[in-house]
């Protein structure tokens, strides 16, 4: 049971890790967002290469969170939802998980500019919100343990 534990351990770390790249790749985006889509004048952006490496770590880590999620969901998931544990927080994190891949995707394909602006605003709207929201389903965790 001690090697499940360490392995676990790296699991959830492993998470945190690429949620937070996420998560601060994504924040570093918005000046962009803010410039090229809305046409709003900002202070500081990243410029194109540093765009472009900041975006490749962002999908990168996006990828990686989305086969860790299919891992929570054999086991984490399932056990919190049959203890009726943080379910709102839980449910609110994995939909907004998907929704994000699902926008992330579209803000690539999508060629209409006025389905990009939608997309890139609700990608980002939802980013925030899903950190928060992890965040919370965190502090319930760390709460409920004790």
């Amino acid at each position: 049971m001690r090697r499940l534990k360490g392995y676990s351990n790296i699991f959830y770390s492993m998470l945190l890790a690429v949620i937070m790249i996420s998560v601060v790749s994504g924040c570093l985006m918005i000046p962009t967002l803010l410039e090229f889509k809305l046409q709003m004048a900002v202070d500081w952006r990243l410029s194109g290469s540093q765009r472009l490496w900041t975006v490749s770590f962002h999908v990168l880590a996006s990828i990686i969170s989305l086969i860790l999620m299919g891992a929570l969901w054999q086991v984490h998931m399932k056990l919190g939802w049959r203890k009726q544990q943080h379910r709102g927080s839980g449910t609110f994190c994995a939909i907004s998980l998907v929704v994000m891949a699902v926008t992330g995707v579209g803000l690539y394909y999508l060629s209409q500019l006025d389905m990009q602006l939608w997309t890139a605003l609700a990608h980002t709207a939802l980013g925030l919100a899903f950190t928060l929201a992890f965040l919370l389903h965190l502090l319930f965790s760390i709460r409920s343990r004790r």
